[in-house]
């Protein structure tokens, strides 16, 4: 069976590096990284809003129910908290604990945060390792790093039920999905191969069907869905650019909000955005499945 293919829509560009995109109620938020903040975009018009300068570099987000937004701040290891009246404050500070950069995160339904730690400083020259780790922040704020040894953990989900956690490790040989089941305790289990990507996978979204949406930043570039068995059953194209993460919500449930780098036509992408060289920009497109969780 030959995949779907679903087109996709520019609403915004502007920006240089967009990562973690969230729908936050009829809004969209997503870290504007190599910029420097984190930014919201009203999908009607396409119109960019800074909501806050990270010096740190701002990597993935989180949106609870409250719409409160979670940042994780790359370079100095912390996970900042904004709220909806402006405030900030650090809800967790990592920097004794990551090895590399913070990278994507997901919230679950009791308010734990899973975040991902890449293992390495790339963007400061450091090389590639399999030093990974997922971390786990509590809602009453403790720190455990539930895997270790990972390839460049990325994309984050849980499923609908909340009973699995699936994670995409980017520079694993080769680029691989894997999910693990979540524990009462929100510990990380029985590990499985969930599919085999045909290039490194960024960000990835899920809808309540059980399929797992993976942005291919590379290659045949696009956001392949794959159902809860691992087969391909959609594709939402992007001509010219490659996609970095996704995420399905609006107020229909069925909208898909996708942050897309220009092609780089095989340069090297850590190489490219330490010289700057990227531009960004967002993209909708209408999916044929639901995602009706509070939480991305």
């Amino acid at each position: 069976m030959t995949e779907q293919l679903i087109p996709a829509r520019k609403v915004a560009d502007g920006l240089v590096f967009g990562e973690g995109i969230r729908w936050q109620g009829d809004r969209i938020v997503l870290s504007d990284m190599i910029g420097r903040r984190v930014v919201r975009v009203d999908p009607a018009d396409g119109r960019i809003e800074t909501l806050l300068e990270v010096p740190g570099q701002p990597n993935g987000l989180a949106v609870a129910e409250t719409m409160d937004i979670f940042i994780l701040s790359m370079f100095d290891g912390k996970v900042l908290r904004y709220g909806n009246d402006g405030a900030v404050s650090v809800h967790a500070d990592l920097s004794s604990v990551v090895t590399g950069y913070l990278g994507d995160a997901v919230l679950d339904a009791g308010g734990t945060l899973y975040v991902d730690d890449v293992g390495s400083r790339i963007l400061h020259g450091e090389p590639p390792s399999a030093n990974g780790r997922v971390i786990r922040i509590t809602a009453d704020g403790r720190v455990d790093t539930l895997l270790t040894g990972l390839s460049f953990p990325n994309g984050i989900v849980i499923s609908a039920d909340g009973r699995r956690l699936y994670l995409a490790q980017s520079l694993s040989q080769p680029p691989s999905i894997r999910s693990y089941s979540i524990g009462e305790d929100g510990s990380l289990a029985d590990e499985q191969l969930f599919v085999v990507p045909p290039a490194p996978t960024d960000g990835m979204g899920i809808d309540d069907d059980g399929g797992v949406w993976a942005c291919v930043a590379a290659g045949d570039a696009g956001v392949y869905r794959y159902d809860r068995t691992g087969r391909l059953t959609h594709r939402v194209m992007i001509e010219g650019y490659e996609p970095i993460s996704c995420s399905i919500g609006g107020p229909d449930g069925r909208t898909m909000a996708i942050t897309a780098i220009q092609a780089l036509h095989g340069k090297s992408i850590f190489d490219e955005m330490r010289a700057g060289r990227v531009q960004a920009a967002v993209f909708l497109a209408d999916v044929p499945f639901e995602k009706r969780m509070a939480r991305p």
